[in-house]
């Protein structure tokens, strides 16, 4: 027997033959008590983070859990019924026992217990993050009304600038910032010891980090979301897990239309800043080459970021499923897009006497669009 469970911030929604019973969050063990006594052997929610790490804690020991991605179950649900704690619990239900098989890849291990503490902790730094920005941008704003030269400042600068006036309030907003710095970095160091003490998220990173500009907390956001590569049969599943793929509503053989899976905007956000990284003087040219071309070809600066963050998606999947270091020499785009983008570059730089070849004739869009970003190819 299975039960559907809608994990909420006060009460949890259990369904069990589509019939529904409430608990509080604050006794788990009620929960745990009534499933052994319908004789529950698995057990379906969604991720919901803060709210149900702790009761899958309680639950996988005992029971066989499973934890579904949010997109799986909406595109189920379908626009169907409304959101609705209980209804929600009823479709958890009804899901497993129409995709029962492929329940394998979601069920909760120590595996999944680590990774998730580990997500908690990234979710944590990243929130302090952010905190960190807002205060130092509206002490970068209150200073610049007073004395326009703070504009220029550093952020260590910055705040000994404030330290130093006679400000009460711009005095409290450094401090501020020092104190959640100081929380940052006990943070990074709690995360640093608790990666340090589980050896397979640590490999994981380890193989991440080979990617140049890969920051450490970058590959512990993947290693927090994905857990472990070997959940995923396919390169497919990995993308669409990370957001990086499209749902399909299919109708007998026709495919009425396709959707863009929105999930994991932070991994999302930081993929992009990554992507921008490489887009200064020391970034790979590989990478470089790609986004002009995608830039090109959709006319469209984010999705052509967006695609090469894709790929670069992809190579993550298989040096992790491989085990091996990251590769520089293996381009982002397609063997024949790069012998064509190769070859503009060498009329660009006049390595070939010949401009008036067929080659250029066909493609001179291509070296409009990318003329002025071309000279960064060259070996």
């Amino acid at each position: 027997m299975v039960a559907g469970i809608d994990v909420g911030k006060k009460a949890h929604y259990v369904s069990i033959n589509q019939k529904i019973k409430r608990f509080s969050t604050k006794d788990p063990n009620k929960l745990k008590k009534y499933l052994k006594e319908k004789g529950i052997k698995d057990v379906i929610l969604e991720p919901t983070g803060v709210y149900s790490i702790p009761l899958i804690e309680k639950l996988y020991k005992e029971f066989n859990v499973y934890v579904v991605p949010t997109y799986l179950i909406s595109k189920y649900k379908g626009n169907k019924s409304q959101k609705n704690d209980e209804i929600d619990a009823k479709i958890l239900e009804m899901y497993y026992y129409t995709k029962e098989k492929q329940f394998i890849k979601y069920k909760v291990d120590r595996k999944y217990i680590i990774a998730k503490r580990l997500n908690l902790m990234m979710s944590e730094r990243e929130s302090l993050v952010k905190a960190k920005t807002r205060e130092i941008n509206r002490l970068r704003e209150e200073l610049y009304v007073t004395d326009e030269n703070t504009q220029d400042l550093t952020k260590s600068k910055l705040i000994k600038y404030a330290l130093n006036t006679e400000n009460s309030l711009l005095i409290l907003r450094a401090k501020r910032i020092q104190n959640l710095e100081e929380s940052k970095m006990l943070l990074e160091k709690k995360i640093k010891e608790y990666i340090e003490k589980h050896r397979f998220i640590k490999e994981q990173i380890r193989i991440i980090m080979t990617i140049p500009k890969f920051s450490y907390f970058d590959a512990c956001i993947i290693i927090s979301k994905i857990i472990d590569v070997k959940r995923f049969k396919t390169v497919k599943e990995f993308k669409k897990f990370l957001g990086f793929g499209v749902t399909k509503e299919e109708s007998g053989t026709s495919i009425k239309k396709t959707k863009k899976i929105i999930s994991h905007k932070v991994f999302k956000a930081k993929m992009y800043m990554f992507i921008i990284r490489h887009m200064q003087k020391s970034g790979d040219n590989n990478i470089k080459r790609a986004i002009y071309y995608y830039k090109y070809k959709y006319n469209n600066h984010f999705k052509a970021v967006m695609k090469v963050a894709a790929k670069i998606i992809i190579r993550i999947y298989y040096l992790l499923k491989n085990l091996k270091k990251y590769d520089p020499a293996i381009e982002y785009i397609d063997r024949k897009t790069l012998i064509l983008v190769r070859e503009i570059i060498e009329i660009e730089n006049n390595k070939i006497t010949n401009k008036k070849t067929k080659k250029y004739k066909n493609n001179e869009k291509i070296l409009k669009a990318l003329k002025g970003n071309l000279i960064i190819y060259t070996n």
